[in-house]
């Protein structure tokens, strides 16, 4: 009896345990496959530069520089897939509206890991598709063992969602409920409650069953009407990754 009784106490924990695990698991893959991203812009301003030393020199021989005055810094989240027999680094559309000066992007791990660095016309070179609120690249060499696969299938009412976010500092995974279906500028968008985002989540992967799902696209802001102050509310919107060049 008291064997028979053992047993079913050790059952019952596994089936009641496993799911938890399960999910830390999920979790976990997620965050392996995650990439922060950094773009960094310079803004130049001419100035004057006298070409020959010691001072002073003669007028003809002083020429305007440019010199990098300021720096637009930029953050966001990306995730890496492999399907098709290809590596694809997917995150948001907004990086092309940066894409016209010089500088370079950076990419660090979840934990915050340097892996690579690379010219911004490089990156650019690295852009297969967008449509506005997504874009799909194919992934730097330094990013391909980050890859999780990719698998297909449609995502169900039932099926819980993982959005990937920063907090204090730190990248996450937490789970929202999708609330509305939406269409903005062309593109299907999610309405997800849950969860704040912030700004440098953009990009962030929403999950459903080991698929990447949706793209993290915005937060829904609220205006405070006494001082006009703006506040992230725990609603955003996530444009639906569709397919995959």
């Amino acid at each position: 009896m008291a064997k028979y009784f053992f047993f079913i106490t050790v059952m019952i924990m596994g089936l009641t345990g496993y799911p938890q695990w399960q999910q830390a698991r999920e979790r976990q893959q997620i965050l392996e496959a995650t990439v922060q991203i950094t773009m960094i812009v310079p803004q130049w301003k001419e100035v004057e530069q006298q070409a020959i030393e010691p001072l002073p020199v003669p007028p003809d021989e002083v020429r305007p520089m440019a010199k990098a005055e300021t720096y637009i810094v930029a953050e966001g989240l990306g995730t890496v897939v492999q399907a098709n027999g290809f590596t694809y680094l997917i995150t948001h559309d907004h990086w092309s509206q940066l894409a016209a000066n010089a500088g370079e992007v950076q990419f660090r791990d979840a934990a915050g890991t340097l892996l690579a660095e690379m010219a911004l016309y490089r990156f650019k070179r690295l852009i297969l598709s967008r449509n506005g609120g997504t874009m799909i690249l194919s992934a730097p060499d330094a990013l391909q063992n980050m890859a999780i696969m990719a698998t297909n299938g449609g995502v169900t009412e039932r099926d819980e969602l993982w959005l990937v976010h920063r907090q204090a500092g730190r990248v996450r995974v937490s789970p929202v409920q999708k609330e509305a279906v939406d269409v903005r500028n062309g593109v299907a968008v999610w309405r997800l409650q849950g969860q704040a985002v912030v700004s440098g989540d953009s990009g962030g992967g929403v999950w459903a069953n080991g698929r990447l799902a949706a793209i993290t696209w915005t937060a829904v802001m609220i205006e405070n009407g006494q001082n006009a102050e703006r506040q992230a509310t725990d609603v955003s919107v996530a444009a639906v990754l569709e397919s995959l060049p």
